[in-house]
Order: structure tokens, then sequence, then C-alpha cells
């Protein structure tokens, strides 16, 4: 089942999505970044036994380990893990997880990120491959069209986290499919 948002806050994603889902016990923050929204739902998620980060850059996965490792301990009952996206040289990407393993996937503002349509539907194949059968993918989007398009261009220089800001500028190419 696919869940597409177009709301504000994650806060109330977490309580109307994801909570009322019965099993739970592993979710994935696909796009986590330097760990935001994972951290967003530490106070909130119950009855999680694991939580996985993924993402594409290794310095936002070093990131989220150095905020988690801090909040961890209050947090004994959740085994954080993280763990980077894995491309091809064809550019197809891999989530490096098993098949059927997971509860719920959830994505916040990542989607739109993608630069082809080949690109959207191949992370959402892999996200159906990890998910399992009665499993949720929850995608919380700027915009109802998350394929790349001219709102999507824009630049994260106000963020600390980003390391390399000169070279993070959104581009998009709307006649690649």
């Amino acid at each position: 089942i696919i869940i597409l948002l177009r709301i504000i806050s994650f806060e109330i994603i977490i309580n109307q999505k994801i909570n009322s889902i019965e099993d739970k016990m592993h979710i994935v923050d696909f796009g986590c970044g330097a760990g935001k929204s994972i951290i967003g739902m530490l106070d909130i998620l119950s009855g999680v036994k694991k939580i996985t980060g993924i993402d594409i850059s290794v310095e936002m996965i070093n990131l989220a380990k150095e905020k988690i490792s801090l909040l961890s301990p209050n947090y004994p009952e959740i085994d954080f893990q993280f763990r980077i996206l894995e491309s091809s040289q064809e550019g197809v990407n891999t989530i490096p997880l098993k098949n059927n393993e997971v509860d719920v996937v959830c994505t916040s503002i990542v989607l739109q990120e993608l630069q082809t349509k080949k690109e959207l539907l191949n992370t959402i194949q892999e996200i159906s491959r990890v998910l399992k059968s009665n499993g949720k993918f929850i995608a919380v989007c700027v915009s109802d069209k998350i394929r790349c398009e001219d709102f999507t261009s824009f630049t994260y220089k106000g963020f600390r986290e980003n390391l390399n800001p000169d070279t993070n500028i959104r581009k998009c190419n709307l006649d690649e499919s």
C-alpha cells in the first residue's frame, strides 16, 4: 500500500499514519539525511524494535549516526542501523536490505529529488521489494507532482548539514524520462 501525503507536520504523519499501523517493528527512513526525521519519530512512535536510515550520501549517514548515538541510550529497545544506498554504473539504486524485511518505509521530501521517471520507478520497485506483503510505504512530498518539475529547482545552502553546498544545486532535465 502506498500512502502519498502532502503535509507540513511530520508529527501528524507519525501520529495518524505510522502509529495506526499495527505491525511496525522495523521502520526504514529512506533518504534519512542527517537523521532529523528519525529524531522526530523517537518520542512519538510506539512498538518499534528497529529503525534503519538509508541515504545516498556517506556524509549525511555519518551525521545521522553521530546524532542518533547521542540519543540511542534513551531508547535501548530500538536497534538503530544506517546504510548507504547502493548504486550501479547504470544508475540503478539498490536498497541494501533483504526482500520482505520491512514493515514500514517512510520518506520525507525525497521522491521529488529523483531526476527521471526511470529513477522514480526503480525506487518504488526497490521499496516494494524490501516491504513485507502487508507493509506500508508512506511518502511525504512537497507536491502531488513528485517527478522533476520546475518547482523543485532550488539550493540547499541554508542547511548546516550540507557539507558541500556549492555543488548541491537541484538540476532538472524535464525532457529525460
